[in-house]
């Protein structure tokens, strides 16, 4: 298993790369930080690929430009200390939201770098490094977290990817580490009375889930999976109090309207999708992802000037290209698909 130095670890191509952009620098201090960012860009949009799975280090992230957000911002945080700036890590407070992952549900944390030019004693620039520009637009609170903290995170993402994969005793060891290294990191704990549960221990799942709860009191996840392990053991009411609990705090929350949604469309109830889907609408009228679904579902129920306008609006809202672009990829489709039909 690597090392926390082995994922921070700066290869000598890294280096090098530092070098070259620190030879380009002007002699106006105020610029060094901006050109070093832009060079940072540069390099991931020399085909970097986006993957939530591909949790790699720092100078394997470097060379295979194939990444997560976690693995990204390591590297842009460990590449500042490498050019001389200050830096830090950031954990943004996103609401819960989840992706899917070979029919399991992934709860998505965030967290971005900070990255600061001191010179002379003073500090003379300061910038935000974030690599996914909805959550730069959404603007939500964020706080200073450790380094040790994210290696943690490190850990416990290799962790859930192994155990999705059927690999329990690899996942059981990543979580063990990520325990050490931060005994006080929730998902790891939650994770760990899933794996007890998969396992059918579950005297230690209950002991995990509850470790998560204390360490904090708000986590909805630790508590829907406790009540999931109740369901299993046959104490109702106690899993139906915890349900109840998780359920009236997640209704003001449109991802979770969302979730209930995909989950819904993928057994191909499409009405109920739909109706989840509006419930998510009515939350965040603004929201692509929401609008998106929407879409989806009116084109399943053959409503294509529906489906068109929800992916037209969801384009109008998109503040990523990448976004943009497939939605003008689908409404090409769907707009030929209606005159198609006006036609006949």
């Amino acid at each position: 298993m690597e090392s926390p130095e082995d994922i921070m670890h700066v290869s000598d191509e890294a280096h090098a790369f530092i070098q070259s952009v620190k030879a380009e620098w002007s002699n106006d201090p105020r610029d060094r930080l901006d050109n070093f960012i832009e060079a940072i860009f540069q390099h991931g949009q020399q085909g970097i690929d986006y993957f939530t799975d591909a949790n790699y280090s720092v100078s394997d992230t470097f060379f295979l430009r194939r990444a997560n957000c976690l693995s990204l911002t390591l590297m842009a945080y460990a590449l500042a200390k490498e050019a001389g700036f200050s830096a830090s890590l950031n954990v943004v407070e996103i609401p819960e939201y989840w992706s899917r992952k070979q029919g399991y549900s992934i709860l998505n944390g965030h967290i971005n770098v900070t990255i600061t030019d001191v010179h002379m004693g003073k500090t003379i620039n300061s910038r935000v490094v974030d690599f996914d520009r909805r959550m730069v637009s959404q603007k939500f609170d964020s706080k200073i977290i450790q380094l040790n903290d994210v290696i943690a995170m490190y850990y416990n993402n290799k962790a859930a990817m192994a155990i999705i994969e059927g690999a329990h005793e690899v996942g059981f060891a990543y979580l063990a580490k990520s325990l050490e290294v931060q005994p006080l990191l929730d998902q790891a704990w939650v994770n760990l009375g899933v794996l007890y549960r998969m396992n059918n221990k579950y005297d230690a799942a209950e002991e995990s889930y509850l470790r998560a709860i204390h360490n904090v009191p708000d986590d909805l996840t630790a508590k829907e999976n406790l009540a999931v392990l109740y369901r299993y053991q046959g104490k109702f009411v106690h899993a139906a109090a915890l349900e109840d609990e998780v359920r009236r705090q997640r209704e003001s929350n449109p991802y979770y309207h969302l979730i209930l949604g995909d989950e819904a469309y993928d057994r191909g109830k499409i009405n109920e999708a739909h109706t989840h889907y509006r419930r998510a609408y009515r939350l965040d009228r603004q929201n692509h992802l929401v609008l998106s679904a929407l879409s989806k579902t009116a084109y399943m129920r053959g409503l294509l000037e529906d489906a068109e306008q929800y992916l037209q609006r969801a384009k109008n809202h998109a503040r990523q290209d990448v976004d943009r672009e497939r939605y003008t990829a689908k409404l090409a489709v769907l707009s030929g698909i209606t005159t198609l039909q006006d036609d006949y």
